[in-house]
């Protein structure tokens, strides 16, 4: 898995304005964690995002109360990287070239 790219769904870039720039990071950084099979070590995750411990712990409350991007413990959703199921699909990104 090391050296191969991060894969990160979709979904969640159509959901950044909803969940806001500080909690879209903060998932990435999740998802890039439990690809590289990490833990997840809240000072350490501050540190390299450059937001405050309690910042990133009200995204991570934020992330698990709006839809449910992540479970209780701060984990990704069953261990996936699966983002929730959304009641009412966003648009899909469009591409200008």
């Amino acid at each position: 898995m090391e050296g191969l790219p991060i894969q990160i769904p979709a979904e969640i870039f159509q959901c950044q304005a909803v969940l806001g720039p500080k909690a879209t990071l903060v998932w990435i950084n999740l998802a890039a964690l439990a690809q590289l099979r990490q833990p997840l070590r809240l000072d350490t995750l501050a540190e390299q995002i450059g937001l405050a411990e309690q910042e990133v712990s009200r995204c991570l409350a934020l992330l698990a109360d709006r839809g449910g991007w992540i479970n209780d413990e701060g984990g990704l959703k069953s261990g996936s990287l699966c983002p929730p199921a959304l009641k009412k699909r966003p648009p899909p990104l469009r591409v200008f070239r």
